[in-house]
Formats: structure tokens, sequence, C-alpha cells
């Protein structure tokens, strides 16, 4: 009997991993819906719907193009189709299009991002390596990790934690130097000035929030930062700008336009 209730826990793991490796591998072939015009539908099966922006095109589906739609289309490679034919096409015919040619490094960055967030692998929390966090960390909310900015203000901002009556601490440090700056406050967030005392231009820092001036720093999730002097911003602006126009003729709103830059591509004018 035990031997019998081995056969089918080991069964069960296999098949288990088997759904895994099926799901995983399914997202990397499907192709998504970036964003359209008009009113494309996808039918699978006999079942038709409307498109969303973000809907999958798998291979057991089909993409309906009217005379007016426009469709912008990504794959596992961060690649943007752009179809603006009438007709029903397959999962293999719109794999073999042309893909649009790129005219900034910032559409790869959203494109891969968007590839990312609609099969869910977009990374969460902190998980640098070698480091262990406790769950107990305060969330750090902005500016988010790794983001480049150019502003004569900046804004820090954490999760507010529940019964907190203590202060918190806030903790800067120049990247490459051991020069700490640490403030109490029982604020969830922090405004510092680039005037070339806590924050200079050209430099980069890390930033996290405590809830102990003691606090052992070495474990401790911190989010890093680049402050962009004139001359990076005017290298990155030409592009920048390019990029805009692009977002606009494609139907971006203002306010989607500066999630995209802040949020997505991360980097925050």
């Amino acid at each position: 009997m035990e031997n019998v209730f081995k056969v089918i826990q080991r069964k069960g793991l296999i098949l288990l991993a088997l759904w895994f490796v099926s799901t995983v591998f399914g997202q990397k072939s499907n192709l998504y819906i970036w964003r359209y015009e008009g009113k494309p539908a996808i039918k699978l099966n006999d079942s038709i719907s409307p498109v969303t922006n973000g809907a999958a095109i798998t291979k057991k589906s089909k993409l309906i193009m009217g005379r007016d739609d426009v469709a912008y289309i990504i794959n596992n490679s961060g690649e943007v189709f752009e179809l603006h034919e009438t007709g029903t096409f397959k999962h293999k015919e719109l794999s073999k299009l042309e893909p649009r040619k790129a005219r900034t490094s910032f559409e790869k960055k959203l494109t891969t991002y968007l590839w990312k967030e609609f099969t869910n692998s977009v990374k969460k929390g902190y998980n640098k390596s070698g480091v262990v966090y406790r769950g107990d960390y305060v969330e750090l909310l902005q500016p988010l990790d790794s983001t480049s900015l150019y502003a004569n203000e900046i804004v820090f901002e954490w999760k507010a934690k529940e019964n907190k009556t203590k202060p918190y601490y806030f903790v800067l440090r120049e990247l490459g130097t051991t020069e700490t700056t640490m403030i109490g406050t029982y604020d969830t967030k922090i405004h510092l000035f680039t005037d070339d005392i806590r924050l200079k231009n050209g430099k980069s820092y890390e930033w996290t929030v405590v809830e102990s001036k003691y606090e052992n720093l070495d474990k401790v999730n911190f989010s890093t930062i680049k402050i962009l002097n004139d001359s990076e911003y005017q290298t990155q602006k030409t592009e920048i700008d390019i990029f805009i126009d692009f977002l606009n003729s494609i139907g971006y709103s203002s306010e989607e336009i500066s999630d995209v830059l802040c949020l997505k591509i991360r980097s925050c004018f």
C-alpha cells in the first residue's frame, strides 16, 4: 500500500512539473496586444472576444482585424509588430511579420517591461544577491530602484506601517563613499533638493527607511538612484523627445506617458 502511495505521489509531481513547464513555455510563445485602434477581436475556438491591452494571442487563437483597425503586438524579445491589414491572422502569421525598428533605447526598455508585465513576471519586492531580508522591512515606494532623475527636488516616499508610534529613520548614502545621512521623521516622505549638499548632480545614491537608528544597514533593503547632471540629461533628451512623440502617436495620454517614463522605464524628468 505504501508503494502504491509513493507511485501516485511521484506521478503527481511529474504531472505538476509538466504543467509548469508547459505554462512557462506557452507564455514565451504567446504574442500580446500592446495597443490598438478600432475594434479588433481575438477568436479562440468558437468564441470571439474584443481585444484589450495585454490580451494574449496563443498558438490556438486568431486575431481578427477590421478595415480601420490597427494593432501593436509584442513578442518575448520585446519586438513590436505593427499591423494595419484587414483579415484573420493566425499566430504563426503574426510571428512572421517584420518587426518595427525601435528608434530609441527607451522603446525597447518599455516593450521588454511590458512583456514581463503581461506574463506576470515583473520582479516584486527585494531580492538583492547574497542578502535575505526580513519580512518586517519598510516598503519603499518612490523613487523606484534603479531610477534616473533630473529634478531640482526629489521626493522619497515609503508605505506607512500600521499602528506606528515611533519615528522612521530615512537613510541616504552616496555610492562609492562611506558618507551616510540619517534623518528621523514621523512622516512617510521626505523632500530633498539637489543643492550640492545632500544630493549632487551627476552622483548615484542608495536610500532606505528603517525603524531604529541602530539598525544593521548591511541587512536592510536599499534602492538606488542616479541624479543626472545637465550634460547627461541633454544626452538623453533627444531620445526622450522622440520616444514621447511615438507614444503620443499611438494614443498615450500625458498621464500615461509620465507613468511610462517614471514607473516603467524609470527615467524621471
